[in-house]
C-alpha cells in the first residue's frame, strides 16, 4: 500500500502532466476540481471522488425540490384560507359607506353640480374667492380636488377606500363649494359658509 507521501507525489506528478498540456486542455478540463479532492482525501484520509459529489449534489438538488414543493403547497394552502378568513371577516365586519357627519355629503355636492348653470372652478378661480371673501393668502392655499372614500364597520371602525372627486365648484354666492387645506387645516367652503372639514 502506498504512502501519503508516495501518493501526493503522484499527484504533483500528475499535476505537471496536466499543466504541460495548457490551459482549456480537454484533459485538464476534465480534472477540474478532482486535484483538491484528491488533496483532501490524502489530508484527511478520504475516499471521495468527483462521482460521489455529483451524486451527492444531485440528492441534495431533489432533496431541495421536494421541500419548494411541499412548501409551495404548503403556501397555496395558507394563502386560501387566508383569503377565506378574510372573506369571513370582511362579512362579519358589515362595512357600509360612511360620512362624517360634519362635512358636506356627496348628495348635497350633487345637487350643486347636476344644475345647468354650475360650473367647475380652476384652482385659481377657487383661490380667488378664497382671498376676495375670506383673506387667505393665494400661496399658503392649497386647493383640493378629492376627499376620502371612507367605510364604517359594525364596530364602529372607519377606514379609507379611494377617493371621491370633489371638484371645487360655482353657481352663486351662495351656492358653491371649495374643500382646500391652508396651513395644517383643513375647510370646506360649501354655499358661502366656511367651516372645517373632517376626516
Amino acid at each position: 500500500m502506498t504512502t501519503k507521501e508516495q501518493e501526493i507525489k503522484a499527484l504533483e506528478q500528475i499535476k505537471k502532466i496536466v499543466k504541460r498540456l495548457g490551459e482549456g486542455s480537454y484533459v485538464g478540463t476534465a480534472f477540474e476540481g478532482c486535484f483538491e479532492i484528491a488533496e483532501e482525501n490524502i489530508r484527511n484520509d478520504f475516499g471521495c471522488s468527483m462521482k460521489q459529489k455529483l451524486q451527492s449534489a444531485s440528492a441534495e438538488v431533489k432533496h431541495l425540490k421536494a421541500n419548494v414543493q411541499r412548501l409551495t403547497s404548503t403556501l397555496g394552502e395558507a394563502q386560501d384560507t387566508i383569503k377565506r378568513l378574510e372573506a369571513k371577516l370582511e362579512k362579519e365586519q358589515e362595512w357600509r359607506d360612511y360620512e362624517m357627519k360634519g362635512n358636506v355629503s356627496q348628495s348635497d355636492y350633487n345637487k350643486l353640480t347636476e344644475q345647468a348653470d354650475t360650473h367647475y372652478m380652476t384652482d385659481d378661480e377657487a383661490k380667488d374667492i378664497l382671498y376676495n371673501w375670506y383673506g387667505f393668502a393665494k400661496e399658503k392655499v392649497a386647493i383640493r380636488n378629492s376627499i376620502p372614500k371612507l367605510q364604517i364597520s359594525r364596530h364602529r371602525a372607519i377606514r379609507q377606500m379611494g377617493r371621491i372627486d370633489r371638484l371645487p365648484a360655482y353657481n352663486a354666492t351662495d351656492w358653491n363649494y371649495i374643500r382646500f387645506d391652508c396651513g395644517r387645516i383643513s375647510y370646506e367652503l360649501y354655499n358661502g359658509d366656511l367651516k372645517f372639514f373632517e376626516w
